[in-house]
């Protein structure tokens, strides 16, 4: 592999806790995945990296980020997904429920 996987993007680790990919389009192209953010649910995007830019888009201080989304779009993005992930954001997100902030 050319890049670094999105499932290797850990940073920054006191905040982000990775939970699972949802919807990549591969190298160098964009990735959705869910996880935490400070405690809360989320949908996170970034680019992935390729030959010569393994670290992909964005990256802080030299290490690959994420960068987490409106939650108020995440009814539209789920949309996106497979309809098994759609399933399964719409779960972890947990729609219709109060948000813990």
């Amino acid at each position: 592999m050319s890049y670094v996987l999105p499932e290797e993007v850990t940073s920054p680790a006191r905040s982000w806790k990775f939970e699972r990919v949802v919807h990549d389009h591969g190298e160098g192209r964009g990735v959705y995945c869910l996880g935490y953010w400070d405690l809360r649910p989320v949908i996170c995007f970034r680019w992935n990296g390729a030959a010569g830019r393994p670290k992909g888009n964005p990256t802080s201080r030299g290490f690959p980020t994420w960068v987490v989304l409106a939650d108020e779009d995440y009814p539209k993005l789920v949309k996106l997904f497979s309809p098994e992930m759609e399933a399964f954001a719409t779960k972890f997100l947990r729609f219709g429920q109060p948000r813990l902030n």
